[in-house]
C-alpha cells in the first residue's frame, strides 16, 4: 500500500518533535550508557524512540525500533509490511558532538524499502520519499509548519568517482577502489559519520558508499528507500538484492549506489 498523506504528515510531526528533544539533550551535559553489545546509548536515543513510536503507532502496530523491545521473529515473519526506526543514528557522533547524527524511518513492504525519512536535527533538514512518493527535501528548522519543499532529481556527472565512507578507510575497501579505477579518470574520498552519508548520496554530492563493517536493518532502510526513489539502489557486494525483515536484523556487507554510479557501472565486478 502506498504511503498516505496522513501517514507522511504524522511522520513529519514525529521528526520535528524528536529532533527538538534530541537537540535539548545535545545542548546540555548528558550521561552515556553502554548496551550489551558495547554500543553507546543516551537519554536522547530513548526519548526520540518514545516520541517516534507514539506517533507511528497511530497508523501501524508493526514497528521495530533500535531502542525498544523487538518483536520475536515468530511474530515478524508474518508481517507483509512494517517500519524500521533508528531514533538516533550515530550516537557515537552525538557523544563526540560533531553534528553527524540523524533520525531514520524506513517503511518496508514484502522485504523491500519503499519509503524513507532521514532527518538531521542539527541542521533541521529532512529527506522523505521513495518508490511511490517523490523524494523531497524539507527544511523544518526554518519553518516546521511549512509545506514548502523541494523535490529532488538525480544529477549526473562524468569522469570522477566520489566514494563516501566512515572516517577511516578499512583496508578491505581498497579492492573496491582498485576495481573502479579503469572506469573513472579520478577517484576522491569523502567521510561522514552515521547514515548522514545517505543524505550526500541523495543530494548527488557523492556517488557510492561501499561498506564491509556491521550495520543493522534500521541503519539502512530509510536511506535505501530514498536512493531507490532517485534511481539508485543498495545491494550486496555480489550485486544481489538486499532484503529486510530477516530473522537476524544484522545487515550483510553492502554497496549503496546513486543513479550516476549505476549509469557508469550497471553491474558490480564479481571479484570484489
Amino acid at each position: 500500500m502506498p504511503i498516505s498523506k496522513r501517514e507522511i504528515s504524522i511522520c513529519k510531526k514525529a521528526i520535528v518533535e524528536a529532533s527538538k528533544e534530541i537537540m535539548k539533550v545535545y545542548q546540555q551535559d548528558f550521561a552515556t550508557e553502554h548496551k550489551s553489545d558495547g554500543s553507546p546509548v543516551t537519554v536522547a536515543d530513548k526519548r526520540s524512540s518514545a516520541i517516534l513510536l507514539a506517533h507511528l503507532s497511530q497508523f501501524s502496530n508493526r514497528l521495530i525500533s533500535e531502542e525498544a523491545d523487538i518483536p520475536t521473529y515468530s511474530v515478524r515473519k508474518n508481517w507483509e509490511d512494517f517500519w524500521l526506526i533508528d531514533p538516533l543514528d550515530g550516537t557515537k557522533e552525538f557523544v563526540h558532538r560533531n553534528d553527524e547524527f540523524c533520525i531514520n524511518l524506513g517503511y518496508i513492504e514484502k522485504g523491500k524499502p519503499v519509503f524513507g525519512v532521514l532527518a538531521i536535527p542539527v541542521f533541521g533538514i529532512c529527506l522523505y520519499g521513495g518508490t511511490s512518493h517523490p523524494v523531497t527535501l524539507w527544511d523544518y528548522l526554518c519553518d516546521p509548519e511549512s509545506e514548502k519543499t523541494k523535490r529532488l532529481e538525480p544529477e549526473f556527472q562524468n569522469s570522477e568517482l566520489r566514494i563516501i565512507g566512515s572516517r577511516s578507510v578499512p583496508q578491505n575497501l581498497l579492492t573496491f577502489e582498485e576495481a573502479m579505477k579503469p572506469h573513472f579518470q579520478k577517484i576522491t574520498h569523502h567521510f561522514r559519520g552515521s547514515a548522514v552519508k545517505f543524505l550526500d548520496l541523495a543530494l548527488s554530492n557523492v556517488d557510492v558508499y561501499p561498506r564491509k563493517s556491521p550495520t543493522m536493518e534500521w541503519d539502512t532502510a530509510a536511506g535505501h528507500a530514498l536512493l531507490k526513489g532517485l534511481g539508485g539502489d543498495l545491494t550486496h557486494w555480489d550485486d544481489t538484492p538486499f532484503v529486510y525483515g530477516k530473522e537476524n536484523l544484522l545487515n550483510p556487507h553492502f554497496v549503496a549506489k546513486t543513479a550516476n554510479f549505476i549509469q557508469h557501472i550497471p553491474s558490480l565486478p564479481q571479484d570484489l
